[in-house]
């Protein structure tokens, strides 16, 4: 059962692997040996992620599926942690449509994300990162929003106070008619 508490919606382990649609074996493992939330492995106890984290759970899944290594797919996907903190509380930022695009400096050999909006031409955003090489990997943040939340109503159902939450975030205001 999902667990909500204000201000920060928590979800337990079980409820966050359903979520991210990945087998708990494979995400004790992410855990465990390739650092995906390194708070969560020296407590021995039960453990409850935010609404962010279980977007960074659902994006090492996709990325993983994209043919990443776990530990590539970790490292991106904290990366990506801000952006998804901002995403939970902002909900201009996920109405902009913003895409991360996975790059490599070829300076450092290090992994970053350039992000664009819909309102952007990705090509211009790249065109300005001449030392980045793209990777080809991209991720419509919307649609990680989204499929967390079809997991978070297939796992607690529309009743539950997070679905709700996160659903009032991501979806416009009704049409008031044009009244001031």
């Amino acid at each position: 059962m999902i667990m909500s508490t204000k201000p920060n919606l928590l979800f337990s382990q079980p409820d966050t692997i359903a979520i991210a649609r990945v087998p708990t074996v494979t995400f004790n493992t992410w855990r465990k040996r390739n650092g995906l939330f390194p708070r969560t492995t020296a407590d021995k106890s039960w453990n409850y992620y935010t609404g962010p984290e279980v977007m960074v759970a659902r994006t090492v899944a996709i990325m993983s599926r994209a043919g990443l290594s776990p530990k590539v797919a970790i490292k991106a996907a904290m990366d990506l942690l801000p952006e998804f903190e901002r995403v939970w509380e902002d909900t201009y930022r996920l109405m902009a449509g913003v895409t991360a695009v996975l790059v490599e400096d070829r300076e450092t050999d290090a992994l970053k994300w350039v992000f664009c909006t819909r309102d952007e031409d990705l090509a211009n955003v790249l065109r300005g990162t001449e030392t980045k090489t793209p990777l080809g990997i991209s991720l419509f943040i919307p649609r990680v929003v989204n499929e967390v939340m079809v997991g978070m109503h297939k796992v607690g159902g529309t009743d539950n106070p997070s679905f709700h939450e996160l659903y009032e975030k991501v979806s416009p205001a009704p049409f008031d008619g044009g009244k001031p």
